[in-house]
């Protein structure tokens, strides 16, 4: 997950769970997929367009029958940064999509109709409303508002670390000093993540730091 910034960490860690539910390779990029991106038009997908397919060339030549790959521009319109919130529904879609391009999954949730020899989206219909419908609820449901206060809060991190300790260094041309830099903020992020999910301070470390950075959280508002 090292490939992307430190503010899809939490969603990435959700999504890494879905995806080894449902036995799907993760594979994310933060590189660009020239033919996806080319062609893929997010805003207007839905749920709705892809159950009113009726024919079947025009479902199978659609980006509702391709594998669709996680890179970054995607990624930023899941956990749209600038509102803290994230984007549960597009996300589902993916996820969905995602899930019945899998040959296993195609056999076990009976999705690809044998006899003629073509995907039927009445089965994909009854897979979305039973199986898919109850894990993704049960999961994100009640947690939503959850997921988006966590994500608001790591950003928040993000933003007033970079703000206390500047820096100018470069990867490939100060490797030990990039990486010492790195690897602080990574390991306060670490107890600051702990922390949110309920651990005692006491018990963590680096606790003046700590405590600095979650004064600095939930006490200085940021002026846009």
């Amino acid at each position: 997950m090292s490939n992307f910034p430190a503010s899809y960490e939490y969603i990435i860690d959700n999504i890494k769970e879905d995806y080894e539910y449902f036995n799907i390779s993760f594979t994310p990029t933060k590189s660009k997929i020239k033919c996806q991106s080319r062609y893929l038009e997010l805003s207007k997908m839905s749920f709705k367009a892809l159950f009113q397919f009726e024919v079947y060339e025009n479902f199978e030549d659609s980006y509702y029958n391709k594998s669709i790959y996680l890179t970054k521009e995607i990624l930023d319109d899941i956990t749209n940064n600038t509102k803290d919130i994230v984007n549960l529904n597009l996300y589902k879609l993916l996820l969905f999509i995602n899930i019945c391009k899998v040959e296993e999954n195609q056999e076990k949730y009976d999705l690809y109709d044998e006899e003629h020899d073509i995907y039927d989206i009445k089965k994909y219909k009854l897979f979305y409303d039973n199986e898919f419908t109850q894990y993704f609820n049960n999961k994100y449901k009640e947690n939503s508002t959850i997921i988006n206060e966590k994500m608001s809060r790591l950003n928040l991190f993000n933003y007033h670390y970079d703000k206390i300790y500047p820096h100018n260094y470069n990867k490939v041309d100060n490797p030990k000093e990039y990486n010492n830099v790195s690897k602080n903020k990574s390991n306060l992020k670490t107890q600051y993540k702990k922390y949110l999910d309920g651990e005692d301070l006491s018990k963590l470390k680096n606790i003046p730091a700590l405590k600095m950075i979650i004064y600095i959280i939930e006490n200085v508002n940021i002026e846009n």
